[in-house]
């Protein structure tokens, strides 16, 4: 059984996603990468890279302006 713990990096990705008014998959193809990575980050199961985090906030950002 996987322990599932609420991270706080789990609710930034959720806040800044839904922010931008994307949903997991629209994020995941501007990432070039599957929905269910979004979805184990959102849900804690995995991190991000730093690489992949700063690439989030970039793009959560350019499509709120």
């Amino acid at each position: 059984m996987t322990t599932i713990i609420n991270h706080p990096t789990s609710e930034k990705i959720r806040t800044l996603r839904t922010s931008a008014g994307l949903t997991q998959q629209q994020l995941a193809d501007k990432l070039g990468i599957a929905k269910a990575r979004i979805s184990e980050w959102e849900n804690g199961k995995v991190e991000p890279l730093y690489k992949t985090m700063m690439e989030i906030i970039k793009i959560c950002k350019k499509e709120t302006r």
